[in-house]
């Protein structure tokens, strides 16, 4: 079919369009294999054809130019982050194809142009910029003292404060102070490691009711210690430190990707389930974890899903839920729809094609239920919806090991087909860079050590970034 459109567009590229409207077989297959949503119909017809979605990876939409080249910018490099990536690229492309001669000239004439402008030869030069390159990122009155060696070794060593304690009257990641001690040669004390996260989580799980709340745990896979654990629903909770938590080849360790997927799994033997949250998702998604914890103490509101009617979500309101309450955050797809409760969406789910696996024709791309809510017969009702759309297919969907087991998608009818493995992202301690943004053709883009000799792996390490191995996922397939 696919080659049959393309000769067509070859012949007939004025009136393609017009003819793959009035042919039913050519529109379904257009319909059925396009990743985008649109009454556009070129559009439509050239994301079956190459597979290619009009969403670009920081969730803008690209604008159609023609068939033969399909999607075009997705705004100025202000308010999308692809185009100043594509700039950068473009540039490096320029360069690349420039002369030992040409470069030189190149520079030379920058230089003179900056010196003549500003009276310098580099923009990190100018008096006037200074603030930018030299402004740290943490708040000028906290850094002000983190800078402080009186100041801090009073507080940390003096005092014995602890660095959660700092941390917590600073308002920063006890990371961030360990970081200044350690700059300052001072020794981390091991008693100083429970982070202000966990001690938040425990007082947020006890506002819940939840007096019965053990903590350094190591009597159930002992002895290995697990954070938080909460003996009336056999639930555990690993905090971990993006820092903590992280390698890097200067600590002198060998790297272990299965540390977090092995507790996870001794954990499960003891008939314990075992989430694990991070620093940077309390600081960044809290509201989401709270709905975690609830949903797991089974303290969310309950609605059945026999109350609720189907309906499609359009994008925009596809793009605001999923950034609000799925922790992953919105992610382009081809069809969405949810439920709704007295006209309010409460549970969406969201299909594309098959990202990974090219053995599956479609894809669950998220599925999650407004906050502090718990859907009784949700994802069934969803699921069953789902075959009606999709019929005489196979469904992929993968369940995040770190935060759930997939025992819903059992009960839906899906069928477990195995465990991916531990992935990774990357960490500077305080903030995330995911495995797609570090791939080596991305990195030139915007790491300044980028060394195009060097693998991903000692690039990022070389720029003082460590990687951190979560739980994987597990695969789920369903046959309509």
């Amino acid at each position: 079919m696919k080659e049959k459109i393309l000769e067509l567009i070859k012949l007939k590229p004025k009136l393609y369009a017009k003819i793959i409207a009035k042919d039913q077989t050519l529109l379904e297959w257009v319909n059925r294999n396009t990743l985008i949503i649109s009454d556009h119909l070129p559009s439509k017809i050239f994301s079956a054809i190459y597979q290619q979605s009009n969403i670009c990876n920081f969730g803008n939409i690209k604008k159609f130019d023609r068939i033969s080249t399909g999607f075009i910018g997705c705004g100025p490099a202000k308010s999308c982050k692809c185009t100043a990536e594509n700039i950068s690229k473009n540039v490096s492309i320029s360069k690349s194809k420039l002369t030992a001669e040409e470069k030189i000239k190149t520079n030379d004439k920058r230089k003179t142009s900056m010196l003549e402008k500003y009276g310098v030869e580099f923009n990190s030069q100018r008096e006037d910029k200074k603030h930018i390159w030299n402004k740290p990122k943490i708040p000028l009155t906290v850094h002000s003292k983190l800078i402080d060696y009186e100041w801090l070794n009073t507080e940390y060593n003096i005092k014995k404060r602890s660095l959660t304690d700092i941390a917590a009257e600073l308002d920063v990641y006890y990371s961030t102070v360990a970081e200044y001690c350690h700059k300052f040669g001072f020794i981390i004390r091991p008693t100083s490691l429970r982070s202000l996260e966990e001690i938040q989580i425990v007082q947020y799980i006890k506002s819940l009711g939840c007096s019965l709340i053990e903590e350094s745990n190591r009597t159930i896979i002992g002895p290995k210690e697990l954070d938080i654990f909460i003996p009336q629903v056999n639930l555990a909770i690993e905090v971990n430190g993006l820092r903590w938590h992280s390698h890097h080849p200067s600590l002198g360790k060998p790297e272990d990707r299965y540390k977090h997927l092995n507790k996870t799994t001794n954990a499960a033997n003891k008939g314990v389930e075992l989430i694990h949250i991070t620093d940077y998702e309390w600081k960044h998604k809290q509201e989401i974890i709270k709905s975690i914890i609830k949903s797991r103490l089974g303290m969310n509101e309950k609605i059945h899903a026999r109350q609720c009617e189907i309906r499609q979500v359009d994008k925009k309101i596809e793009r605001e839920f999923l950034n609000k309450y799925h922790i992953q955050g919105y992610v382009a797809s081809s069809i969405a729809f949810g439920l709704f409760y007295k006209s309010n969406l409460i549970m969406i789910i969201t299909i594309g094609k098959s990202r990974f696996k090219s053995d599956y024709d479609f894809e669950i791309l998220r599925m999650c239920a407004k906050s502090n809510f718990t859907i009784n017969g949700g994802v069934s009702k969803l699921v069953s919806h789902l075959k009606k759309l999709c019929p005489n297919s196979s469904i992929v969907s993968y369940c995040d090991l770190s935060k759930g087991t997939g025992k819903g998608y059992i009960k839906a009818g899906f069928t477990f087909i195995e465990n991916t493995g531990p992935g990774y992202f990357w960490t500077n301690g305080n903030d995330v860079v995911s495995r797609y943004k570090s791939q080596k053709a991305k990195l030139h883009s915007w790491l300044d050590t980028f060394d195009s000799s060097l693998s991903e792996s000692m690039n990022m390490f070389n720029s003082n970034y460590r990687r951190y191995w979560d739980c994987g996922n597990a695969i789920y397939v369903l046959k309509t």
